[in-house]
C-alpha cells in the first residue's frame, strides 16, 4: 500500500501592471505565492497531424507553470481524428466525450484544440493552442479563496485506489467534486506533421476514466469548516499503474468552470 499526500494552501496571485514584450507574458507563480492551479484539456487524436504540435506546446506550457497547471489530454470517440476499427489504437474514453460534447464538440471539430478552466470565451470553448499561452496568462491573474487537497492509497493488487480530498471555502458553495484518472507516457501510434505514423510516439496526460462514469462527479457543499470526502476508483486493467495519477477538480455547480484542482501521482 502506498500513500500520498499532496497539501496546499488558498491561492493568491498578484500581477503588476509593468509592459512586457509578448514572449515574456508567461507567469509562473511558486506554490508559495499560491495554491491555484489550473486545468488544460487538450482535445488530441491519433489521425490528427498537427496535434503532436499542440502536445509540445502543452508541455512547454507545463514546463513553465509546474504545478500551477495541469494538463488532461482527451479523446472523444465522437471526434473522427480518434475514431478506429483497430481496438490498439482507440485511446477513447465516454467520459471524455461527455466533457466534448458539452463544449459543443462534433465529428468535424478541427483538432489540435482545447480548453482552460472549462470557460466559455466569446467564442465558444474551444482555443486554438496558439492561443493557450495566452489564455493562461490571464488566467494566472485569477485568485481564490477554494482550498482542495488531494490524497490517495493504492492497492497495487486490487487496482483500487482510496482517493481522500479535504475542502473549504471562505464562502458557502454547491459545487461538483471530480476525480479523473490520467496515464502519462503511453506509448502508441500518432501520425505525424509529415504525414508518417510513428508507431512509438509517447501520449502524455491521456485521460482515461472519471469517478461516476461523469467528468462532473457529485455534487458536494464547501464552506469555512474544513470537509472530507472519500471515494473510491479501480484503474482499468490496459493502465500501468506507476503510470497514473488522479486529478481532483472543484467545479463550478451551475457551469462546470474549474474552482480549484490538484494532482496525485500513484505508485504501485
Amino acid at each position: 500500500m502506498v500513500k500520498k499526500l499532496l497539501y496546499i494552501g488558498i491561492a493568491l496571485i498578484l500581477c503588476g501592471c509593468e509592459v512586457i514584450k509578448e514572449e515574456d507574458r508567461y507567469i509562473p507563480v511558486s506554490a508559495a505565492n499560491g495554491g491555484r492551479s489550473h486545468v488544460l484539456i487538450e482535445y488530441t487524436g491519433f489521425n490528427c497531424v498537427n496535434c503532436p504540435d499542440a502536445a509540445q506546446t502543452a508541455l512547454k506550457l507545463q514546463q513553465i507553470y509546474g504545478e500551477q497547471l495541469i494538463v488532461v489530454a482527451m479523446h472523444p470517440p465522437t471526434n473522427h481524428f480518434t475514431q478506429t476499427k483497430n481496438a490498439k489504437y482507440d485511446y477513447t474514453c465516454p467520459e471524455a466525450d461527455s466533457c466534448y460534447l458539452f463544449m459543443g464538440g462534433t465529428a468535424s471539430t478541427p483538432f489540435p484544440t482545447g480548453n482552460i478552466d472549462i470557460r466559455r470565451t466569446i467564442d465558444g470553448y474551444f482555443l486554438p493552442h496558439e492561443e493557450w499561452a495566452a489564455r493562461l496568462t490571464q488566467a494566472m491573474r485569477d485568485t481564490t479563496e477554494v482550498f482542495l487537497s488531494i490524497e490517495a492509497e493504492t492497492d497495487s493488487l486490487t487496482r483500487r485506489v482510496a482517493v481522500e480530498t479535504q475542502t473549504f471555502s471562505a464562502n458557502a458553495l454547491s459545487c461538483r467534486l471530480a476525480l479523473w484518472l490520467v496515464e502519462d507516457s503511453v506509448p502508441g501510434v500518432q501520425k505525424m506533421p509529415d504525414g508518417t505514423a510513428n508507431m512509438n510516439y509517447i501520449h502524455r496526460h491521456m485521460f482515461r476514466s472519471a469517478s461516476d462514469n461523469s467528468p462532473w462527479g457529485k455534487t458536494v457543499d464547501i464552506g469555512p469548516s474544513l470537509a472530507t470526502q472519500r471515494t473510491e476508483i479501480t484503474v482499468p486493467d490496459k493502465c500501468e499503474l506507476s503510470r497514473c495519477a488522479v486529478v481532483a477538480l472543484l467545479l463550478d455547480g451551475t457551469d462546470y468552470h474549474v474552482l480549484q484542482a490538484k494532482q496525485i501521482e500513484l505508485s504501485e
